[in-house]
């Protein structure tokens, strides 16, 4: 039904931040806060500008998982945009902030991988998505002109998030100060003069994307 409305909305246009948005939440108040959200039912990954979606979904399929994946309003062959939505096997506890953190620190490493084995290059699936309240937007295209955008779905297993999390190594704390420091920022930093960047290159790449299906088979799901 989720996809199905999806498909609906892919042929209705909306201006950037004016489309319909969606939350996979237990929000009896139903304010848009993270205070009032209790449970997070989806994990909702972004992709802007990076990647493409074949290999990642193939992946999720070869390993029995449900998702839906759809085009954002802004995608452009040149600069794709799109989003991945996993239900998960059971409510993740976001009523307190001690769990909104522990909802972070599992939407981290599930961003990270899931990044690495659809090949995602540089900053992956947005960092700053992570905050239980965030709306996540539809599919209606920017301009008039612009095709429907494209949807998938599968059905099939959930994902069982804190499993993932349980399987990973752990993430080193970050101190409170630095977490509010860093928090707004979106965009790396540039190279400091004089350093020159280097990319990891293509066989060492795909031997650390090659490495993490193994885990990811193992990942319990239901």
């Amino acid at each position: 039904e989720f996809a199905g409305m999806l498909e609906d909305r892919a042929r209705e246009g909306a201006a950037k931040g004016a489309g319909w948005v969606f939350e996979p939440t237990t929000c009896p108040s139903g304010r848009r806060t993270n205070e009032a959200t209790l449970a997070m039912h989806a994990l909702c990954l972004d992709a802007d500008g990076t990647g493409d979606w074949d290999r990642l979904l193939a992946a999720l399929g070869r390993h029995g998982y449900a998702y839906v994946a759809y085009r954002s309003g802004g995608h452009h062959p040149e600069a794709p945009k799109w989003r991945l939505i996993l239900p998960l096997s059971e409510p993740f506890d976001a009523s307190s902030e001690e769990r909104r953190a522990s909802w972070r620190r599992a939407y981290a490493r599930a961003r990270v991988v899931l990044g690495a084995a659809g090949g995602l290059r540089g900053a992956g699936f947005d960092p700053t998505t992570d905050a239980p309240a965030i709306p996540c937007f539809l599919t209606e295209r920017r301009r008039a002109e612009d095709p429907p955008r494209e949807v998938l779905w599968r059905p099939g297993a959930t994902l069982d998030l804190v499993g993932l999390a349980a399987a990973l190594p752990a993430a080193p704390a970050v101190p409170a100060t630095a977490a509010r420091r860093t928090a707004p920022l979106r965009r790396a930093k540039a190279p400091r003069a004089g350093v020159t960047a280097t990319a990891l290159p293509d066989e060492r790449f795909e031997t650390v994307v090659a490495a993490l299906e193994g885990p990811m088979s193992r990942i319990p799901h239901t």
